[in-house]
């Protein structure tokens, strides 16, 4: 019987070619289709998920968004104090021009404190990284990215170089390790000062953004609980910061 049925098949086939031939055409172009289209998304899963591990998955962000809200650089502190978080960072952004000799151009300024290179991991090449006594002393230190230093110097070898940023001069001390790009984008085009320097350029010492490290993977979102909690109790308004 089954014989029969395997001979009626081929028979059947054989006697409509062209029927036979356009469905098996319209079956291999979807199994190529999903073939194509799971590739696709996994390549692209793929890519998120790597800029994801480049950021970190123990790294959270906060953004301080009403500007009638002000946290200060002391308000963060006692964060590092809870058991779910590792370091804390508050950082200060603006873009300025920075000049060496006869080159300049504009750059993102960042003041940082120690605490910054740990809680985002980032590494440097050579020199040494800005410390807790440049930011007690609002010493004029910076830490460069690549690009700053190619563009600059002409080479990585800018360590004790002197560049200017708003008209006074820095000290080079160290020159970060080349980043690729990820979602938080990368510091080769940054100059890093002391967070107290930096505040005394910009005219504020407000906190805006800050960095944490969760002492895990694990912890993150209990990290990340605990710090919304801390923020609502400053701030008495959940939609002062995100």
């Amino acid at each position: 019987m089954f014989g029969k049925i395997i001979k009626l098949s081929f028979k059947s086939i054989f006697n409509n070619k062209m029927r036979s031939f356009l469905t098996m055409l319209g079956i291999i172009i979807g199994v190529m289709a999903v073939v194509i289209l799971v590739s696709i998304t996994q390549g692209t899963a793929s890519g998120i998920t790597s800029s994801i591990s480049d950021m970190g998955s123990d790294a959270i962000t906060a953004q301080i968004t009403d500007e009638d809200v002000t946290i200060t650089y002391e308000d963060l502190e006692s964060l590092e104090d809870n058991r779910f978080i590792e370091s804390v960072s508050p950082i200060i952004t603006t873009t300025l021009t920075v000049k060496k000799n006869s080159t300049s151009s504009s750059y993102s300024i960042k003041g940082v404190t120690q605490s910054y290179f740990n809680t985002t991991d980032i590494a440097i090449q050579s020199g040494r990284i800005v410390r807790a006594s440049d930011d007690e002393y609002s010493t004029k230190v910076a830490v460069i990215g690549t690009d700053v230093a190619t563009d600059l110097f002409g080479t990585w070898d800018a360590v004790g170089g002197t560049i200017t940023v708003d008209d006074q001069i820095y000290t080079v001390i160290g020159v970060l390790e080349e980043e690729g790009s990820s979602l938080t984008g990368s510091d080769n085009s940054s100059v890093l000062i002391p967070y107290s320097t930096a505040a005394k350029v910009t005219g504020s010492s407000a906190v805006t953004t800050f960095y944490a490290k969760s002492t895990s993977s694990d912890t993150v979102e209990s990290a990340v609980s605990y710090i919304e909690n801390y923020l609502y109790r400053l701030t008495s308004d959940e939609d002062a910061f995100r």
